[in-house]
């Protein structure tokens, strides 16, 4: 069995130097003649010719799957991208009152972090659903409950932006209403950092 687990190892080498291996066996078996005897390949492949024949098929055959594994590494990727982007949209679409409320604190105070008390059942689902994700992960306990500066994920931040009526920051909301529907964890934080200053 230990040639067994040796032959594992030879299939955990770099990809490099699996395709530099794949390449030397190859140029040895393949070479024209008069190269071959330019560079003495010839003693080499007639006494080793069938080693080195097999050594190609065997890196080669390790190139060829680590390409196909690259690729389908590559296309899954792509494709919980592209399923994780659905998933916010649709959420995004469907967002309730309250998630609304956090989500336009991003424009009404006009930046790109904001502080948010994260074990917040509303905050916390957003995070889950990586509509907004964590800026920093040095944070404070407060009155309204442990904030930490969060941002916004940048396709949802790009969605809302679209269509701004999904958290009502459309023309139709007036100044005053906007102020007065506004969580109320909000004024806790403003009022936390408002005594710091002094």
């Amino acid at each position: 069995m230990e040639w067994l687990n040796k032959l594992f190892d030879i299939h955990k080498l770099p990809f490099r130097i699996t395709l530099l291996l794949s390449f030397v066996s190859g140029g040895v078996i393949f070479c024209p003649q008069q190269i071959a005897n330019t560079l003495y390949f010839v003693p080499l492949k007639e006494k080793y010719g069938s080693f080195i024949g097999l050594a190609f098929l065997f890196f080669g055959a390790l190139v060829c799957i680590n390409i196909l594994l690259a690729i389908f590494k590559r296309l899954h990727l792509l494709f919980l991208r592209r399923k994780l982007t659905n998933l916010k949209r649709d959420y995004l679409l469907s967002l309730d009152y309250a998630e609304q409320a956090v989500l336009r604190e991003f424009y009404l105070q006009g930046t790109h972090n904001i502080k948010l008390p994260t074990d917040n059942p509303i905050v916390a689902g957003l995070i889950n659903r990586s509509i907004i994700h964590l800026a920093s992960r040095t944070g404070h306990a407060q009155l309204c409950g442990f904030v930490f500066p969060v941002t916004f994920d940048n396709f949802a931040k790009g969605y809302i932006e679209q269509h701004p009526e999904l958290i009502r920051i459309t023309q139709n909301e007036s100044e005053e209403w906007l102020m007065q529907n506004r969580p109320d964890f909000i004024h806790d934080i403003m009022r936390h950092d408002s005594l710091l200053r002094f």
